[in-house]
């Protein structure tokens, strides 16, 4: 997953994600099919945003939806029958889905497709900041650069509030150090010169 020196283009992992919602628990709950695995999403209310934010980021890896969702932590999202907020929540299912390409040579194994569903996570959570993620919120993960910076993620279907796509070239440090002026930097057009300073990207 690195880039070739001659092409940015080279080496580039793209990543489709087919989104289906709006789900309750309960519909998710029952996701136990072999393809039931991927990507979710939790919309509900938060005192910082509004009644529908975008709560949490998360995968259900090795698992299916429906295990994801039995295990005690997932459990809370649960509706008691109380009338509390958890009968706001919504949940969006995303699928990493194959090209023609891909299907015919069966180039996605199962280890591979994990692999694309963790990217796809971390990236996900990175650039959305959920409320309830307190993992992935700040950083990638610098050992793993290279795979972000050539990691493009595309979002179809009902996909929420997610941004449409999703280039890690732009949330990692690598590319933004190959600049030669700093593109957050306002002073420059003011004819300042370059500044590098501490930026939130």
């Amino acid at each position: 997953m690195t880039l070739d020196s001659n092409s940015e283009h080279r080496g580039l992992t793209r990543i489709h994600l087919r989104w289906e919602g709006p789900h309750t628990f309960e519909g998710v709950w029952k996701m136990n099919e072999p393809s039931d695995y991927g990507l979710y999403q939790v919309y509900g209310p938060h005192p910082t945003g509004a009644t529908e934010s975008l709560l949490y980021i998360g995968q259900a890896n090795g698992q299916t939806f429906g295990e994801r969702f039995t295990n005690a932590d997932r459990q809370e999202w649960c509706s008691d029958g109380w009338g509390d907020n958890t009968v706001l929540l919504r949940f969006f299912t995303g699928r990493v889905l194959q090209t023609k390409d891909e299907q015919q040579c069966g180039a996605i194994d199962d280890e591979l497709w994990g692999t694309y569903i963790d990217l796809a996570e971390r990236l996900l959570i990175f650039a959305h900041s959920p409320h309830w993620n307190s993992q992935g919120i700040y950083e990638l993960p610098r050992e793993q650069t290279d795979d972000y910076d050539n990691c493009h993620i595309l979002n179809w279907g009902t996909r929420a509030s997610l941004l449409p796509e999703v280039s890690g070239a732009r949330y990692t440090e690598t590319v933004f150090e190959q600049l030669c002026d700093d593109p957050l930097d306002t002073r420059q057009a003011d004819g300042a010169g370059p500044h590098r300073g501490s930026v939130r990207r």
